[in-house]
């Protein structure tokens, strides 16, 4: 029970310090106007939308590496590649998903009309999203490592990799929207800014371990192939039918 709670806590916690997030950019879409507010609350919810799409695609990572470390246990060199391969799976289908989920952004401002949202909440709205959504790779990026670092028992650094996200996107966010005039695209910005320097700042410090630097993606490309992002979606489409299931 005391090594779950171990485990669990930090996590909790670095879900916990995420919505904060959220919070923190809501209060600062308020200070800018009523029009940002509602632009920005929109732009924020298509972008949720989208990324929990790809989000809940390469979180499943942390189950590949699970299972794989428990193969490690029993059969070392196979558990092992195992892992670094499900980590190169990951790595090619967020390059994947952005490229193919960003793109589909242009797409917003159509179905956003055909929901019958005022046309000058869409544009604040996509303002917001256009600075924001390149915040996609660095985050799916960062799912990848805490998968990695919480199966091998460092739950704690991301909590830490939580809290560095709060830190500098607040300050990041508040001096580009309000003393640098950028508005509602430097909220967007400073959460971009926030995400791509903690992922090189986390990924330094996982891949600086002789633990985590052997599953590095930059090591045995030789490996890499397209069948490695099929567990992946094999295992996105198995959870989505499982509710259809019908248990005896």
């Amino acid at each position: 029970m005391k090594r779950i709670l171990s485990l669990a806590t930090p996590l909790i916690i670095s879900q916990l310090i995420a919505m904060a997030l959220v919070l923190t950019d809501v209060w600062m879409m308020a200070q800018l106007s009523v029009s940002d507010l509602a632009g920005g609350g929109l732009g924020a919810s298509v972008y949720t939308f989208v990324f929990l799409v790809a989000g809940s695609t390469v979180g499943c990572v942390a189950n590949l590496i699970a299972i794989a470390y428990g193969q490690s246990v029993a059969r070392p060199e196979h558990g092992l590649k195992q892992v670094r391969l499900a980590v190169k799976g990951a790595f090619m289908l967020s390059i994947l998903l952005t490229i193919i989920l960003t793109s589909a952004f242009v797409f917003a401002p159509g179905f956003l009309r055909m929901a019958k949202q005022p046309e000058e909440v869409i544009v604040v709205a996509m303002t917001y999203l256009d600075t924001l959504k390149w915040a996609m790779l660095p985050t799916l990026l960062l799912l990848i490592l805490r998968g990695l670092t919480s199966n091998y028992g460092d739950a704690k650094s991301v909590m830490i990799m939580s809290l560095a996200t709060v830190a500098l996107n607040v300050p990041f966010s508040y001096l580009l929207a309000f003393n640098m005039g950028w508005g509602i695209a430097g909220l967007g910005l400073g959460t971009t800014l926030a995400a791509s320097l903690v992922l090189l700042g986390y990924g330094y410090w996982v891949f600086r371990r002789p633990t985590y630097y052997r599953f590095a993606p930059w090591l045995h490309l030789d490996e890499y192939e397209w069948r490695l992002m099929l567990p992946l979606l094999s295992m996105v489409f198995l959870s989505l039918s499982l509710p259809h299931w019908k248990w005896g």
